[in-house]
């Protein structure tokens, strides 16, 4: 995107604002400025690049919310993104060219879902997984912590830690039907209080 516009941040006069660049908490400031400065040398001069602001558990507690909390900066584009990926996956499904289109199949035959990432967002892919009776392995790092609670409804864990991925999922693989039952019916009554519809509510409530 910014190699096709380059264009306009090079004839953007000096002494204006600099274009502030928010980035999701995924994302590494200095990783961008680099690639920006590969560009156009003097990007930097006119582009700032911060991370997007997410309300801590503290402050969420403060404003008596809990959750997801929408951040007005970051919302709109990733819900445009999302849509834009829901209705591509619709069209292949339709067309019967994307094999995920079984993939909630797959998750209802299964027990277990494993996202060793390094960090989520959100982690769509998990909530997905619990919708479907499916016990989700989830990083620690990222916004998973909005719906999963650790031996709750899902395992949380350091993803960067080889030595504890493999003791968790050993546990988990190992542990009596009666707590595999229990942390099923937890994840699927913590999916089912997801939707779009609620989705489309909290864009609504920012504007």
């Amino acid at each position: 995107m910014f190699t096709i516009n380059s264009d306009y941040f090079k004839s953007k006069p000096a002494e204006l604002p600099k274009t502030t660049i928010l980035l999701d908490n995924g994302y590494h400031p200095q990783k961008v400025e680099d690639e920006l400065k590969k560009i156009y040398p003097e990007n930097l001069t006119k582009i700032k690049v911060e991370l997007s602001p997410k309300p801590s558990k503290a402050e969420k507690k403060k404003q008596g919310l809990t959750g997801f909390v929408p951040v007005k900066t970051r919302w709109v584009i990733e819900r445009s993104n999302f849509w834009m990926e829901r209705l591509l996956c619709l069209v292949k499904n339709f067309e019967r060219t994307l094999e995920n289109a079984t993939a909630k199949i797959n998750l209802r035959s299964s027990d277990i879902f494993l996202d060793l990432s390094d960090y989520q967002a959100f982690g769509r892919t998990g909530l997905e997984a619990m919708a479907c009776g499916c016990i989700p392995v989830l990083p620690d790092r990222g916004g998973t912590d909005e719906y999963a609670i650790h031996n709750f409804n899902s395992l949380v864990i350091d993803t960067t830690s080889e030595e504890e991925c493999i003791e968790s999922i050993s546990k988990l693989i190992q542990t009596g039907h009666n707590e595999l039952y229990r942390l099923k019916l937890n994840a699927i009554e913590t999916a089912a209080r997801y939707s779009i519809k609620r989705a489309a509510f909290s864009i609504c409530q920012i504007f």
